[in-house]
C-alpha cells in the first residue's frame, strides 16, 4: 500500500512539474499565452472550477472522474452540474437544493464513486450498488473497465425518473 501511495505522489509531482514547465513556456511565448487565455476564458466558470478540482487528484483518478462526468452528462443531458466545494463532490440535479439532486461524483485518492440519491429503493438486478445507507448507495469505479458493467445507465435513469416524478 505504501508503494502505491508513493507512486501516486510521484505521478502527482511529475504532473505538477509538467504543468509548471508548460506555464513557463506559455509565459515565454506571447502567442501561445494568448491562445491559452482564450481557451480557458471560453470555459464556463463552473466548468473551470470543476476542472481545477479534478486536477488535485492522481491522474488515474482524474481520468476516471472525467469519464464518469461524460457518462452522467450523456445519461442526464438536462441535469445541472455543480461543484459542492464543502463536500468535495460534483452534483447533478434538476432543480435547486437537495430535493432535485439525482447523483453525485464522489472523489477519493483511489477512485471515484457515483452516489445515486434514493438508490436504496431502486431495483439493482446486477448488484452494482454498494454501501449500507438507508436511502442512498453508490457504484464504485476503480478502473476504466468498471464502466462496462451492465446496469449502470439503468440505475441512473431510474434515479432521474424518480427525481423528476417528485417535482
Amino acid at each position: 500500500m505504501a508503494a502505491a501511495r508513493k507512486a501516486n505522489v510521484n505521478k502527482l509531482e511529475r504532473r505538477q512539474r509538467v504543468r509548471a514547465s508548460v506555464m513557463m513556456q506559455l509565459e515565454a511565448n506571447p502567442e501561445l499565452k494568448r491562445a491559452y487565455r482564450k481557451l480557458v476564458k471560453n470555459l464556463p466558470a463552473e466548468q473551470q472550477a470543476i476542472t481545477e478540482f479534478l486536477q488535485k487528484y492522481p491522474e488515474s483518478v482524474e481520468n476516471l472522474a472525467v469519464r464518469l462526468q461524460t457518462f452522467v452528462r450523456d445519461t442526464l443531458p438536462d441535469a445541472r452540474e455543480a461543484l459542492d466545494r464543502s463536500s468535495s463532490v460534483i452534483g447533478y440535479s434538476y432543480g435547486s437544493g437537495y430535493a432535485g439532486l439525482v447523483c453525485t461524483i464522489i472523489m477519493s485518492q483511489g477512485g471515484v464513486k457515483l452516489g445515486i440519491v434514493g438508490s436504496a429503493n431502486l431495483p439493482d438486478p446486477t448488484h452494482l450498488l454498494e454501501g449500507a445507507g438507508k436511502r442512498h448507495r453508490y457504484i464504485n469505479f476503480i478502473e476504466m473497465v468498471d464502466f462496462h458493467r451492465p446496469g449502470i445507465r439503468d440505475l441512473l435513469q431510474a434515479a432521474s425518473t424518480r427525481c423528476r416524478s417528485k417535482s
